[in-house]
């Protein structure tokens, strides 16, 4: 069991399924970054993992893919997102109640702290082929992937073939030599289809701790080609 120091972290300032937030954490100490010069987030999401990544290693390259052509946020698109339920629902009194609390505790200073980082991040709107396609990569280079979990979610504005998805990653992991890590959901045939690679169960219980070992609190995995 690896226990990790609190990291001070940016916050998300929206709301989105799968944010990796809490487990940054037990993601950061995984990825090893001594020697990367470039880090890929190739589902970026919110782009809080890149984001973070580039804020705390100002001498790594960031490189953020916003599919959903969110970034950098705007005022407007923050305000909505936090006024919906989930982020991408309809509009709820409860989300309202917590937006107005949000405001008041520096909601704005927070957006301006998260875009100014972003001003130093590369950032790409591709479909995920295309864009590890279009780069040539190397041992100091890691490519991070969070794909969508739930092919059925209506809060993914985009959705992707999974068994394609995890096909085309071993074919690519086989041509190039670079560092690689996927989050997934805990998921047996995952975990039989990357027998090889090296495996580590995430914990929402304590977001410090993560295992080599399945245990009860932890329902994602992170799977690596590279070890620590």
């Amino acid at each position: 069991m690896t226990i990790i120091n609190k990291i001070k972290k940016i916050k998300p300032v929206i709301r989105l399924i799968g944010s990796k937030y809490r487990l940054f954490n037990q993601l950061y100490i995984h990825f090893n970054l001594s020697n990367i010069t470039k880090f890929y987030d190739v589902f970026g999401g919110t782009g809080i993992v890149g984001i973070n990544i580039k804020n705390i290693n100002p001498n790594i390259d960031v490189y953020i893919n916003d599919y959903d052509n969110i970034l950098p946020l705007t005022k407007k698109f923050v305000e909505d997102n936090n006024k919906r339920f989930n982020g991408f629902g309809g509009y709820s009194q409860a989300a309202i109640q917590q937006y107005n609390k949000k405001v008041l505790n520096g909601l704005w200073t927070k957006l301006k702290i998260y875009n100014n980082v972003l001003k130093n991040i590369n950032i790409s709107h591709l479909d995920y082929k295309e864009l590890l396609n279009s780069h040539s990569f190397n041992n100091n280079d890691l490519i991070y992937l969070d794909p969508p979990y739930f092919s059925n979610f209506k809060a993914y504005k985009h959705k992707i073939n999974l068994d394609d998805f995890f096909k085309f990653i071993l074919f690519f992991n086989s041509k190039n030599n670079c560092k690689i890590a996927i989050s997934f959901k805990y998921n047996e045939k995952i975990l039989n289809l990357f027998k090889n690679w090296n495996i580590y169960y995430l914990n929402h219980t304590n977001t410090n701790i993560s295992t080599i070992k399945k245990d009860k609190n932890a329902n994602e995995i992170l799977i690596t080609n590279f070890k620590e």
